[in-house]
């Protein structure tokens, strides 16, 4: 299982409906979660194979968003 933990400017609700769809084309079958509540607006996904971060960051920015990664963790 991987864990990839984003810092974003995504900051409200209006916007996390507008990012949501191009976030789930980015990540496939991977759960995640998005927390507006904190100053950092951090996106965690969790992701049973290798996930494209690359992808996801560009899905974000197409959505008119900004994110960078913040800690890469893989276990199994």
């Amino acid at each position: 299982m991987e864990v990839v933990i984003f810092k974003t400017d995504i900051n409200n609700e209006a916007a996390l409906k507008l990012v949501a769809p191009h976030i789930d084309k980015a990540v496939g079958l991977a759960k995640w979660q998005l927390d507006i509540s904190k100053a950092d607006k951090l996106l965690t996904v969790y992701s049973p194979v290798r996930l494209n971060e690359t992808e996801l960051l560009k899905a974000i920015r197409k959505a008119g968003f900004y994110a960078i990664i913040l800690e890469d963790d893989y276990c199994i």
